[in-house]
């Protein structure tokens, strides 16, 4: 099979390009892919989109393997999916409008509680929500996770993104809007462990795969142990990855695709 590799390469440690991948990630990859006998071509969608429409419409690949992220607007993760829908190209992972969904975590949390499944009580906040908060509070329960809604791989959130009573919250949500503009989530913080669980349709009965838990070294921990931008991004050598994660069984037993 020919496969497109399409991706963005992280040159830099700045958190615009937290998202994207390395070249060590992008050289595995590419290397597991041709390992399985198919031709790969890896490219860098970073530049014109007509140069890219050009350069996929002229090697017209079997498949895309997609992890291209875009880089601006609120739905760039959707960008190139819907770029390869519309022509006609098969691709891997999410589609656009489930990627649209998901970039909006206040938009997530409507779409869950449709389904009846439960998440953190919390609150969308823009900068014109900020008078009526500090004169009548947030109408959530301290400490509360202050996060921005449109952005992944836990930028913006640490330690320091934690507020403990009202007088912590207000600073710190007019630093965040500063910082992220386009609006920031308010959470009421749940202590836990942090799991992830992959969805592929078409695999096994239902699609999912083993839940994967992320175990950080209790010296590197923040003190409200959150899997955090720091630990992600800047010292992700103090995480262990357990798979299968170790949850007790009544709650695997629950796990279900909306």
């Amino acid at each position: 099979m020919k496969i497109a590799f399409t991706h963005n390469l992280r040159l830099t440690d700045s958190e615009d390009e937290a998202e994207f991948d390395s070249a060590e990630t992008v050289g595995a990859i590419a290397a597991a892919l041709a390992a399985a006998g198919h031709e790969v071509e890896k490219v860098e969608v970073s530049g014109s989109a007509s140069h890219l429409v050009s350069r996929l419409e002229t090697s017209d690949p079997d498949l895309i393997f997609n992890t291209a992220e875009g880089r601006r607007g609120k739905a760039r993760e959707a960008f190139y999916p819907a770029l390869f829908e519309e022509l006609g190209f098969p691709y891997t992972g999410s589609d656009a409008y489930a990627l649209t969904i998901t970039l909006d975590k206040w938009l997530t949390k409507l779409v869950l509680a449709s389904h009846g499944i439960d998440s953190p009580r919390g609150r969308l906040v823009t900068l014109g929500d900020l008078t009526k908060i500090n004169d009548s509070g947030i109408g959530l329960s301290f400490p509360v996770l202050v996060k921005p809604n449109y952005e992944g791989s836990s930028k913006g959130i640490g330690d320091e993104a934690v507020a403990r009573d009202p007088k912590v919250l207000g600073p710190l949500l007019r630093q965040a809007l500063t910082s992220y503009p386009a609006g920031v989530i308010v959470e009421e913080f749940v202590p836990g462990t942090d799991v992830s669980i992959g969805f592929i349709s078409g695999v096994g009965d239902d699609g999912i795969l083993a839940p994967v838990e992320y175990i950080v070294e209790p010296s590197a921990r923040n003190r409200y142990n959150i899997y955090d931008y720091r630990l992600k991004n800047v010292s992700p050598s103090y995480v262990q990855v357990r798979c299968p994660a170790d949850i007790p069984r009544d709650v695997a037993s629950r796990l279900r695709v909306i």
